[in-house]
């Protein structure tokens, strides 16, 4: 499945942009149609429940090379105001991100600094981490951090939910910061992009063994998945150099085509303005 999928790929890349990319959104399209009659559950509370503190919650962030750009310790600083422990995993940092990381964390785990691989390496943090006990795990990448409501109550409130409900994942909407902090980018791809952040620890989770690029990030064994209102903030498009970078990342591991080329492509670019409002209070203080 793997070989074949690989060679589509290079099939579809040789096609003219324009083909390429309304496959690719045809397909997208047709994966995504049974959740696009899914309702997000809304968190309104602005509390959050004292059973919702008594959860075990632990954090879930694999780095490399953070601590230069403040995303590291913004996502730490963020993460330490909701979750009881952080295991943090660090490939192969040449910078103080590790320093950095032992300010917030003790449970810093070492592998190598490889992207085609890193299921591998998110096994072996989902291992540790289960170690901890928690009752619900939640992941983010060290450029993202939730909305000021899913920092105050509502990712504790959503396990609790979870718990009440027989819901052991939920999945969230990411809102692409584009080239300043004040804007979000919406066209085409980058206002679907709903990702399983928040896993209960079911006795069931493992993650794939796969190699490439763009699989899947979060556990298998999860068997009811909700999405929720709450907006995971992503940062890393937010300046034009942040755009350049990952250009040249993705280049570097063999992407192509319209899949590439979309970083760079403003063709039919849609922005919204992005509600200060939204951002957690953790980074404004």
């Amino acid at each position: 499945m793997i070989f074949f999928k690989t060679i589509l790929k290079k099939l579809i890349s040789k096609l003219p942009d324009r083909f390429q990319k309304n496959i690719y959104l045809a397909w997208f399209n047709l994966k995504k149609l049974p959740s696009l009659f899914e309702w997000p559950m809304d968190m309104t509370d602005l509390i959050v429940s004292p059973k919702a503190q008594e959860l075990r919650l632990i954090g879930f962030l694999k780095i490399h090379n953070e601590a230069s750009s403040g995303n590291l310790e913004r996502v730490l600083r963020h993460m330490k105001k909701f979750c009881d422990e952080i295991v943090v995993c660090d490939c192969q940092s040449s910078d103080n991100s590790v320093e950095i990381a032992r300010k917030f964390t003790e449970h810093i785990l070492r592998e190598p600094n490889d992207f085609k691989n890193e299921l591998f390496a998110k096994q072996k943090m989902l291992i540790y981490t289960l170690k901890l006990n928690p009752d619900w795990i939640v992941w983010l990448d060290a450029d993202e951090v939730f909305d000021r409501g899913g920092e105050l109550y509502g990712i504790r409130n959503l396990c609790l939910e979870g718990d009440k409900k027989g819901i052991d994942g939920f999945s969230f909407l990411e809102y692409n910061l584009w080239r300043d902090r004040e804007h979000y980018r919406v066209d085409e791809f980058w206002g679907k992009g709903w990702y399983v952040r928040l896993w209960k620890n079911n006795g069931a989770l493992e993650f794939e063994d796969k190699l490439g690029l763009h699989n899947l990030q979060y556990p298998k064994g999860l068997k009811k998945i909700k999405k929720t209102n709450i907006k995971v903030i992503h940062y890393g498009f937010s300046n034009p150099k942040l755009i350049e970078d990952k250009y040249q990342m993705y280049k570097k591991l063999g992407q192509s085509g319209y899949l590439l080329d979309r970083f760079k492509n403003e063709k039919n670019i849609r922005l919204k303005p992005f509600n200060v409002c939204w951002f957690p209070l953790s980074i404004l203080s």
